[in-house]
């Protein structure tokens, strides 16, 4: 990312998990280690149901109170109807807090020296969160600089006078092309239950640990990494095709057969870039959307898991 932008990042929410167990109560069904998330971090992690397979995706911090979980807005009352059935036993509560941010994201050569002058060095590469007078701050990549803030509509005001003028207002597209470069896909509604996280990479970024003990969909998540050969993993894909290929949408072989699906897409100056959860058989097989246009692989920042 060569140039500075401020986007808006209103297709996502906050659920909020509250009260004395809530750490207890969050263990029991995410992914993650939520005992490793003290205030200072962030930390991916998902929602899985009994079969193993993703409900939603998050990307959580403590403020030192709340556990805070940032996700698809449409998947908030999903996920938040999802976990009551299992709250009665727990001194916890969930609370969709969308509503009380601005959820934005600042990147660019310029981002680093506009955070420091509103925020004084926080946060860093050795505290990639920060919580300021109710505003969260998250490093989400050093170079090229990338932050994420989730602050209150005065606060957002403030940030945008204090932007340069070399500053460019976008919608999300710019932030999920960064996401698609940096191989982190998140899931949606058209996704939602159709992946177990390792089929979107989601144990080479850190949003999987396999220590932790039980949570729900545990046992199938550790049989996939442990017992059985990944069959499916997610991919990073250009397609030269005029309209956007929506989440959710079959990926083909050469037969016509599906063999994969779109997990998310955005405009290029060419087409479309797109990570795409993809069977793969040999490195001559080749990919097609429903237009016919044939997908071409391009590299991701990680390792790919082939065991």
């Amino acid at each position: 990312m060569h140039k500075d932008i401020l986007v808006q990042l209103d297709h996502q929410g906050i659920l909020a998990i509250r009260g004395e167990d809530a750490a207890k109560f969050l263990q029991g069904y995410v992914t993650c280690d939520v005992d490793a998330v003290t205030p200072g971090v962030w930390q991916m992690g998902a929602f899985c149901n009994l079969q193993g397979r993703m409900l939603s995706s998050f990307l959580i911090v403590n403020d030192g109170s709340d556990y805070l979980l940032k996700m698809d807005r449409e998947l908030v009352a999903t996920t938040q109807a999802f976990l009551h059935r299992y709250l009665a036993f727990f001194k916890a509560e969930t609370v969709d807090v969308s509503a009380d941010y601005r959820l934005t994201g600042i990147a660019g050569p310029g981002a680093p020296g506009v955070i420091d002058s509103l925020f004084a060095n926080c946060p860093s590469p050795e505290q990639p969160h920060c919580s300021v007078d109710g505003t969260q701050l998250m490093l989400l990549h050093a170079d090229p600089a990338r932050f994420e803030l989730w602050l209150s509509a005065e606060k957002e005001a403030e940030l945008k006078q204090a932007l340069p003028v070399q500053f460019v207002l976008e919608g999300a597209d710019p932030w999920t092309w960064m996401d698609i470069q940096q191989g982190i896909g998140w899931v949606v509604p058209a996704t939602s239950e159709k992946f177990v996280p390792q089929m979107m990479n989601y144990q080479l970024i850190d949003a999987i640990d396999f220590d932790k003990g039980c949570y729900l969909g545990q046992e199938i998540v550790a049989r996939m990494q442990y017992r059985g050969q990944l069959k499916r993993q997610m991919y990073h894909a250009r397609v030269n095709e005029e309209q956007r290929p929506p989440a959710g949408a079959t990926v083909k072989n050469q037969a016509g057969d599906g063999v994969g699906t779109i997990v998310c897409a955005v405009a290029v100056s060419e087409g479309h870039e797109l990570l795409a959860v993809l069977q793969k058989e040999d490195d001559s097989q080749a990919y097609f959307l429903d237009s016919g246009e044939e997908m071409t692989l391009l590299p991701l920042p990680y390792a790919m898991d082939n065991s």
